[in-house]
């Protein structure tokens, strides 16, 4: 199962960790990768005018790599992805991108003008293609599970 809108504004945060999640009202069965592609781009390239879901002006064109970092190494210290998994979870991020920035135009928080850069990135798989990069590039000696012994 899949939580199926796995963002931001659906976890409870401490300090140090999640310590909750909520809003399962989406759970449906999906590939495990669904959710990491939704958590990417929400956690990534989505600029939100603050605590809320509306979007805001400017469109990002890419992500924040720190942060898209962060996630990969954290979610490859406990799960690996097979070369399957890595190239449906690109394909998932862009399409959950997509489906994202077509959303905000229907509620009009951007106009297809403004979104027209972000499809041009989309189309020419740049997302896809750091997240494949980025996840590659993940050595098991800098996570816990890799130095164990």
């Amino acid at each position: 199962m899949c939580h199926s809108d796995f963002i931001l504004f659906n976890l409870l945060l401490d300090n140090e960790k999640v310590v909750a999640i909520n809003d399962f009202d989406n759970c449906k069965c999906l590939p495990k990768v669904h959710d990491l592609a939704e958590f990417l781009v929400s956690a990534t390239i989505l600029n939100y005018k603050g605590p809320v879901t509306n979007l805001k002006l400017p469109v990002l064109l890419s992500p924040a790599l720190d942060k898209l970092k962060l996630v990969l190494t954290n979610y490859k210290e406990l799960f690996d992805l097979n070369n399957n998994e890595l190239l449906l979870l690109t394909v998932i991020a862009e399409i959950v991108w997509l489906w994202t920035l077509s959303l905000s135009v229907l509620k009009g928080d951007y106009t297809l003008l403004d979104i027209e850069s972000a499809l041009d990135v989309i189309k020419k798989h740049k997302f896809a293609n750091l997240i494949k990069t980025e996840y590659e590039q993940l050595d098991y000696s800098n996570t816990s599970v890799g130095t164990a012994s």
